[in-house]
């Protein structure tokens, strides 16, 4: 009785390590499928319109191949917003295989004459020109040095006007979209005086170098009354806005 009992272990000894083997490769085979898987073979990035998709493409071939469940989304991010163009960027999976990047690029609201060209955001920030100047209908920024690196915030030193000239555009565009399209340059002149030269005509708006909110408040409730009487801003050659109880006008010969 104990030599079959003997006899039948030694036979099933070898089936059990058999079909344990057989699971273990078949487990094999299967962990290898999924982990290829959920490899990252697919990076859609949306949202880009000054920067061409293929540029942003390439800062992200290094996350190619990848485990989408192991994969730093943060890591993601933090390249992107490396980029200067880039205000911000959201990264989400979608499974299986894909990435998916959601970018904001920087809007410019005006442009920087200097060497080399740059481009002012909302943010106060400077960015590199794509392109040449004529790709961009927005205010030209003349006699402003801008000091540090292209792709920082604006440096203390040089903050205070260029922090200014950024609050009168950004003002206008919000109150006055209208005005702002008009402006060909904001300048500062030799007395360190802010002024607007429109594209028509072109009127020169002199605004002084203090107080350049009310400044402007007082330029646009002045442009609302020339509209009573059916006239408007560049019907004037000069507009001079420095002193606190009158505005200097001089009309076109």
């Amino acid at each position: 009785m104990k030599n079959n009992q003997f006899e039948a272990y030694n036979f099933f000894i070898p089936l059990v390590s058999c079909a344990i083997g057989l699971i273990i490769i078949w487990s094999s085979f299967n962990w290898a499928s999924f982990t290829k898987g959920v490899q990252i073979s697919r990076i859609e990035i949306t949202g880009n319109k000054l920067v061409p998709l293929d540029e942003y493409k390439n800062l992200v071939l290094p996350f190619y191949e990848n485990s989408i469940f192991s994969i730093d989304l943060r890591k993601i991010t933090r390249t992107m917003e490396r980029h200067t163009n880039v205000q911000s960027a959201q990264v989400s999976r979608k499974l299986p295989n894909g990435i998916c990047i959601e970018i904001l690029e920087r809007i410019p609201i005006a442009m920087l004459n200097s060497k080399p060209p740059l481009l002012l955001d909302k943010q106060g920030v400077l960015f590199p020109l794509r392109g040449s100047f004529g790709d961009y209908s927005i205010p030209v920024l003349s006699h402003f040095t801008p000091v540090g690196n292209n792709s920082t915030m604006l440096s203390q030193i040089h903050s205070k006007s260029m922090d200014s000239a950024k609050k009168i555009l950004q003002f206008l565009l919000d109150k006055n979209k209208s005005l702002y399209n008009n402006i060909s340059e904001l300048r500062l002149n030799t007395d360190d005086d802010f002024e607007l030269i429109l594209i028509e005509k072109p009127t020169k708006i002199v605004l002084g170098k203090h107080h350049l909110t009310e400044r402007i408040k007082i330029l646009l409730k002045f442009n609302e009354q020339l509209q009573i009487y059916k006239k408007r801003i560049t019907d004037f050659k000069n507009l001079d806005f420095r002193f606190n109880t009158q505005i200097i006008a001089r009309e076109w010969v």
